[in-house]
C-alpha cells in the first residue's frame, strides 16, 4: 500500500505541472468557476420543469449519467498517454513492484482527472437540487458516499475501450495516425450532439433528461442503481453500487495485467522501411 501511494504521488506530480505561473492558475480558477455557475444555472432551469413532472430526482441521475458517458469518451483518449507508452515503465518493471500496482497507480491518475470533472458537474447540480427541493439527512449522506464512486466504472470501461484501440492501432504502421483518426470521429459525434442541444427550453431539457436516463438505464445498469440511491435513499443500492465498482476494478486489473506488456512493447516498437534495389557492385583495387 505504501508503494502504491508513492507511485500515485509520483504519477500525479509527473502528469500535472504544478509549477504553473499565477496567471495560469487564476485562469483555471476562473474557468472552473464559470463552468460551475453555468451548470448550477442550467440545473436550476431544468429542475423547474422536472418538478412539474414530479421527476425532480432525475436531475441528479441525468447529471450522473451524462458525466459517466463523457468520462467514458475522454478516458478512451487518455489511456494511450497515461497507461501505455510511459517512459518510466521499463524502470518500474525492473523494480520489485507488482505489475498490478503499477497499473493501478497509473489508473488512479485517470480516476483523479475524471473525479475533477464529476466534481464540477455533480456538485453544482447537487446545490441546485437541494436549493429547489427538501431532502432528508440520509439523502445527503448517501449522495456523498456514492459521489466518490461515480468515476470508477466509466474510467474502467473507457480504459478497457482505450486499451483495445491502443492494441489495434499499435498493429498498424502509423500508430499515432490511427489514434488521431479514432479521436476525431468521437469529437465530431460530440459536436453533433452539442449542436442539437442549442435553443432548448426547460421542458425540452426535462424531456431530454428523462430520455437520457431511460436509454442509459437499459445499457448502463448503474444508472438504475444510482436512481434508487437518490429517489429511495436505498442503502442496499449504495452497497451494490460500491461493490460493482470494486469488483469491476479487480477484474479489469486481472485482464489488463495479462496484455499490458504486449501492448507497451508494440507501442514502443519502431517501424523502419528500407528499400533495397539490385545494382551492380563495383570494386576498386587498393
Amino acid at each position: 500500500m505504501k508503494m502504491l501511494a508513492k507511485l500515485i504521488k509520483i504519477n500525479l506530480l509527473t502528469f500535472f505541472d504544478f509549477k504553473k505561473t499565477i496567471p495560469m492558475i487564476l485562469l483555471y480558477i476562473y474557468a472552473f468557476g464559470f463552468l460551475g455557475f453555468s451548470v448550477y444555472y442550467g440545473a436550476s432551469f431544468t429542475l423547474k420543469a422536472l418538478k412539474n413532472m414530479e421527476l425532480e430526482h432525475l436531475l441528479l441521475v441525468a447529471a450522473m449519467s451524462l458525466s459517466s458517458f463523457y468520462l467514458l469518451l475522454t478516458t478512451t483518449f487518455q489511456v494511450n498517454k497515461t497507461l501505455f507508452n510511459a517512459k518510466d515503465y521499463p524502470l518500474l518493471l525492473s523494480l520489485p513492484i507488482k505489475k498490478s500496482t503499477i497499473i493501478l497507480s497509473k489508473l488512479f491518475v485517470l480516476y483523479f482527472i475524471n473525479f475533477i470533472f464529476v466534481l464540477l458537474l455533480m456538485v453544482p447540480t447537487y446545490l441546485a437540487y437541494i436549493n429547489g427541493t427538501v431532502q432528508s439527512i440520509s439523502f445527503h449522506v448517501l449522495f456523498w458516499l456514492s459521489f466518490f464512486f461515480i468515476p470508477i466504472i466509466p474510467t474502467i470501461i473507457g480504459a478497457l475501450i482505450g486499451s483495445l484501440f491502443t492494441d489495434v492501432s499499435s498493429r498498424f504502421k502509423y500508430k499515432n495516425f490511427v489514434n488521431i483518426l479514432i479521436s476525431v470521429i468521437f469529437i465530431f459525434i460530440l459536436f453533433y450532439f452539442s449542436y442539437k442541444m442549442q435553443n432548448m427550453t426547460s421542458i425540452d431539457f426535462a424531456n431530454l433528461s428523462k430520455s437520457l436516463v431511460d436509454k442509459l438505464s437499459a445499457i448502463y445498469p448503474l444508472t438504475t442503481v444510482y436512481s434508487n440511491i437518490i429517489k429511495e435513499t436505498s442503502i442496499i443500492s449504495l452497497i451494490l453500487f460500491i461493490l460493482i465498482s470494486f469488483i469491476s476494478l479487480y477484474i479489469f486489473l486481472l485482464i489488463l495485467s495479462k496484455f499490458f506488456d504486449k501492448i507497451n512493447s508494440r507501442m514502443n516498437a519502431i517501424t523502419i522501411n528500407n528499400i533495397y534495389k539490385d545494382s551492380d557492385v563495383k570494386t576498386n583495387s587498393p
